[in-house]
């Protein structure tokens, strides 16, 4: 597992001032959002000759509204993500309990569940057709 690293972005006229968190002299400018990760990998390797990934790099608005409002929809992406997880949890092991179980066939905990057989037998033996274990 990779650590983050995140930098803060300020407006000032038409560039944005980067500077990355808890290192020292590792600040940059960009025209555009989209160049600060690739410009603070580079300024931290060579200031600092350490070696990190741009995908670990999260850029932040300092602006403390906008930071606020992303922060808010980040966390709530987030929340969503773990909901969907737990239900499809939840589906998978209420298809096994209903045909391993209680004895339905995969048709009839189709129309238990109002899914498709096919996604029943995707839920009970997992997407590539072979039982996982649950």
């Amino acid at each position: 597992m990779s650590s983050s690293y995140e930098v803060l972005a300020t407006r000032s006229g038409d560039w944005w001032h980067v500077e990355l968190s808890g290192f020292d002299r590792v600040y940059t400018q960009v025209k555009r959002l989209s160049d600060a990760a690739p410009m603070i990998v580079e300024v931290l390797e060579l200031v600092h000759d350490t070696r990190i990934d741009a995908s670990d790099v999260i850029v932040r608005l300092a602006e403390d509204e906008l930071a606020t409002a992303i922060d808010g929809w980040r966390d709530a992406v987030d929340e969503s993500n773990r909901a969907s997880q737990r239900a499809a949890t939840a589906a998978s092991d209420l298809a096994r309990q209903l045909v391993e179980d209680q004895g339905l066939t995969q048709s009839d905990a189709a129309v238990v569940m109002g899914l498709s057989k096919q996604r029943v037998s995707q839920l009970i033996n997992g997407p590539d057709g072979f039982r996982h274990a649950g």
